[in-house]
C-alpha cells in the first residue's frame, strides 16, 4: 500500500494500533458502512480485526481516486452492536 495512504495517521501508535495492523484491516476487513453524502468526500468504514489481539478495529476512509485514511478507532459497544451495526439511540422528548 502506498505510504501516502498512512500519512495522516502518525497518532495511531497512541491508540495502540500499528501501521502493520492498520494495513491488515484494510486488506482483510470488510466495508460495513458507506456514506456517499459525507463532505468533503464520500467515506466508508472498514471493520477488521488486529492480528496481535484479534480486537475489532474500524478504519474510516475517504472514497477518492487516492483513498485516504481519515481515522482509526476501536468500536465502542455503546455505539456498535457486534462491532458492525450502528446503534441508533432515540432522542427523548423533554
Amino acid at each position: 500500500m502506498p505510504a501516502s495512504v498512512f500519512a495522516p495517521l502518525a497518532g495511531t501508535a497512541q491508540r495502540g494500533v500499528s501501521l502493520v495492523e492498520l494495513e491488515h484491516v484494510l486488506r482483510t476487513g470488510e466495508i460495513i458502512e458507506r456514506d456517499e453524502h459525507a463532505k468533503p468526500y464520500p467515506k466508508c468504514i472498514f471493520l477488521g480485526y488486529t492480528e496481535s489481539k484479534g480486537e475489532a478495529l474500524h478504519v474510516v476512509c475517504s472514497v477518492t481516486p487516492q483513498a485516504t485514511v481519515v481515522t482509526v478507532y476501536f468500536p465502542d459497544e455503546d455505539r456498535w452492536a457486534q462491532d458492525r451495526i450502528r446503534i441508533i439511540k432515540s432522542k427523548r422528548k423533554r
